[in-house]
């Protein structure tokens, strides 16, 4: 097979299959482009396609990319979105993002009853990332008079960690004691968090509080402080994230991958690649190969062949293997991937392996 490079051929063909008659072909492409990140206006002409399943998986791609131009095609269809379940994918994306028209819009859609509960969650779940003067009173009144318990326990989060950022003025004791009383358990469990909290020194920013809660005794605060470090995903949250790859709890490691891949940072490759060779759990090895299907480099390509020369990836991990491995085409590569297809005629993601096949196949076979 010849040489291929991404700017070439693959990228060409890409962009053909997401203007695709085919559904079903348009989305893999759409989810192929997000993992490269060298373009958007497909995903960008893939928010306006009659299909909302396609409409779905242009935002999200469009947020996996983390490309400033892909930002502004999110919140238009925020605004024009129609569908709930897009919308909120959209809203999903957008977390990846951060700029003051975000917000504005964000703060729009808490008012809109008329939007599944899921909309207004997806707001709350990242508007921590804004003013705190301005955000802070929007979360107040989500917490204390939202008829949904997700959303109430997720506006309790963000609040919480605003809280730890800057002093809340006194009224904003009373609301913590109202909520107190909240019976729902993920509020509850919100509020027990900041009360267990309480004696930590107050911050400068939110990035000085996330980085705090990288080092919590509980596993779940570790967790969830990489994956706000992946909403936000500043210049050092490479530095910030990799030493929790050794962590002794297997949820912050797989958070901790699932945060190195979303940040899109090539520096964080050598480290993925480390866990994945030394990684003994089967979730661990799975979140490695997900947070490393963001980039593209030819260390990546090199241990996915061994790995499946060698055999050592099976179920999930190896259909995440397998999916992924056009992004290396090579004789080696389709050699490999047939043995996959004749070691077992029942094999479970045999559909994922074949796909991959017929893209490599028509690289080689005909022009786009």
């Amino acid at each position: 097979m010849v040489s291929l490079s991404l700017d070439g051929r693959i990228m060409q063909w890409l962009v053909r299959d997401a203007r695709s008659l085919q559904p079903d072909i348009r989305e893999r492409a759409l989810d192929r482009l997000g993992a490269l990140s060298d373009t958007v206006e497909p995903l960008v002409a893939g928010l306006l396609d009659g299909d909302p399943e396609i409409r779905s998986a242009a935002a999200a791609n469009l947020g996996r990319v983390r490309r400033a131009d892909a930002w502004p095609p999110l919140l238009h269809a925020a605004h024009i979105e129609s569908s709930d379940d897009v919308l909120c994918q959209v809203l999903g994306a957008l977390a990846a993002y951060q700029d003051p028209s975000i917000s504005d819009a964000l703060i729009e859609l808490l008012a809109r009853r008329d939007r599944d509960y899921r909309v207004r969650m997806e707001v709350v779940l990242q508007l921590w990332k804004y003013d705190p003067s301005v955000v802070r009173p929007e979360l107040a009144k989500v917490v204390l008079s939202d008829d949904n318990d997700i959303v109430r326990a997720h506006a309790a989060d963000s609040l919480e960690l605003l809280d730890k950022v800057q002093p809340a003025d006194p009224g904003r004791h009373q609301v913590w004691l109202r909520i107190s009383d909240d019976q729902a358990p993920g509020v509850a469990a919100a509020v027990a968090r900041a009360l267990r909290d309480a004696d930590l020194p107050l911050t400068g920013s939110v990035l000085e509080a996330i980085s705090r809660r990288l080092h919590h005794v509980a596993t779940d605060e570790r967790a969830l402080a990489l994956h706000r470090l992946s909403m936000l995903a500043p210049t050092s949250a490479a530095t910030l994230a990799i030493p929790l790859l050794e962590d002794v709890h297997q949820d912050v490691k797989v958070a901790c991958c699932d945060c190195l891949g979303a940040i899109r940072d090539p520096i964080v490759i050598p480290a993925l690649l480390a866990t994945l060779r030394s990684a003994q759990e089967p979730r661990v090895r799975v979140a490695t190969l997900l947070g490393l299907e963001n980039y593209h480099a030819a260390p990546i390509g090199k241990i996915l062949l061994d790995m499946l020369e060698a055999g050592t990836a099976s179920g999930d991990a190896l259909a995440v293997l397998c999916r992924q491995l056009w992004k290396y085409p090579s004789a080696r590569t389709i050699a490999l991937l047939r043995q996959v297809l004749a070691s077992s005629i029942k094999l479970p993601h045999r559909a994922i392996v074949e796909d991959t096949l017929a893209f490599l196949a028509r690289l080689d076979d005909s022009e786009p």
